[in-house]
């Protein structure tokens, strides 16, 4: 029961249909970038400067990825 409502326990079956887009959505996102595909993140940065976001992403490699 959530919130007085019952829920109904998934199957696996069901559970493997939901997996699949999921699956298939992140191999896509991994496509985005794939010069930070596996790499290990040392730390992140961001700033805000007259309303642009910057984002950094250190890699152990001591190498960076940054966006604006």
């Amino acid at each position: 029961m959530g919130w007085n409502t019952p829920i109904k326990r998934i199957t696996a079956e069901e559970r493997k249909e939901i997996a699949q887009p999921i699956k298939k959505q992140r191999e896509q996102l991994r496509k985005w970038y794939p010069e930070v595909h596996g790499k290990t993140v040392d730390f992140i940065t961001h700033s805000i400067d007259d309303g642009t976001l910057y984002l950094s992403v250190r890699f152990k490699e001591k190498t960076s990825f940054c966006l604006r």
